[in-house]
């Protein structure tokens, strides 16, 4: 999991660009200590952990946790609220169908 913290590049297009690759790629808004921590890494999929506030505010996430799913680098769904192991997984392999 890369978790990141940003001074001045607080857009979208640098982390899309920075940090996601051309397949499968899960970017998590949420707070230090997650619910989602105790599995998030065991699901086989790149995660960018995103828990500074200003950049949650800066992309208008208003629901914690909230996961953007991307895919070869477009947006494809996003997951708000916590969801067990099984849930997520289930959402993630329906969009890669």
């Amino acid at each position: 999991m890369i978790n990141l913290n940003f001074d001045n590049d607080n857009n979208e297009d640098f982390i899309v660009e920075k940090y996601l690759s051309e397949e499968l790629m899960l970017v998590k808004f949420d707070t230090i200590n997650s619910k989602y921590d105790k599995y998030i890494s065991t699901i086989g999929y790149k995660v960018v952990n995103i828990t500074d506030k200003e950049i949650i505010e800066f992309y208008d996430v208003e629901v914690i946790p909230t996961i953007k799913v991307y895919i070869n680098k477009n947006l494809v769904e996003s997951i708000e609220g916590f969801k067990s192991k099984s849930e997520l997984v289930k959402i993630i392999l329906n969009l890669q169908n």
